[in-house]
């Protein structure tokens, strides 16, 4: 199982995600770049960055669905970016954290452009999905085991 924050941990994101059964879908209605920005807190010390690239299939081939770290934050300007501090990410990913009101409390931030996120919330949903279902090593349980991390 890949820790997160890793650039393995993004790479079995994207390969879940373009497994997903709505990916034709989501990759048609969002297209584009996303960023990801996973700001220090608990036992995480500096920030991690990555870009999630989603472009729709050409000639009947799956969708292509791609990450990298981003150092520097360079690159495509993103649709959307998606920034919490760790904690916030871990509970994002489980399940815990209620979206609604960390965005109103400002525990995720969303920068970019939201009417094109709003108007198409649905088809966002198998980004949900994968981010829980990704089986995932925390990174304090990882540095309790003494595994290597990014």
């Amino acid at each position: 199982m890949p820790v997160f924050p890793s650039a393995q941990w993004i790479d079995e994101f994207c390969t879940q995600l373009a497994a997903h059964p709505q990916a034709v879908h989501l990759a048609d209605s969002l297209a584009g770049t996303y960023r990801f920005v996973i700001d220090p807190g608990g036992p995480l010390t500096h920030a991690h960055v990555y870009s999630l690239e989603i472009r729709p299939s050409q000639n009947g081939a799956p969708p292509h669905i791609s990450a990298r770290e981003d150092v520097g934050r360079t690159g495509e300007k993103p649709e959307l970016t998606l920034t919490a501090s760790y904690p916030y990410w871990r509970k994002l990913i489980a399940g815990t954290l209620d979206v609604g009101m960390a965005l109103i409390l400002r525990r995720i931030k969303v920068g970019g452009n939201l009417q094109r996120l709003t108007s198409r919330l649905s088809s966002a949903q198998p980004l949900l999905d994968t981010l829980h279902a990704v089986h995932t090593v925390w990174l304090e349980d990882a540095l309790d085991h003494g595994e290597e991390t990014a």
